[in-house]
């Protein structure tokens, strides 16, 4: 681990990946996007989108206008897909 001041970074805190990159990014675009990776919009409960994929795990999507980093990361995670695979079918 990497100290700075009297705070103690987890190890690849700062590689990689910049944490601004996934902000900004709605609840529909990341249907959209994920779309674009095979999932299929099934339903909608609520403010939760779900997308169906044959081979992946269900995602479940909240139509916000802004999705925290975090969540969205997550969500890339459980589908499989890393951030840049993600980020390639954004366009």
């Amino acid at each position: 681990m990497r100290l700075i001041g009297i705070f103690q970074l987890a190890p690849g805190f700062g590689k990689g990946q910049n944490p601004t990159i996934l902000s900004n990014i709605s609840g529909k675009e990341a249907v959209k996007i994920f779309e674009n990776a095979g999932y299929i919009l099934d339903h909608q409960t609520g403010s939760h989108m779900i997308l169906y994929h044959e081979s992946r795990p269900t995602l479940s999507i909240p139509d916000h206008k802004e999705l925290a980093p975090g969540l969205l990361r997550g969500l890339i995670r459980k589908s499989g897909l890393s951030v840049d695979e993600f980020l390639k079918n954004k366009s």
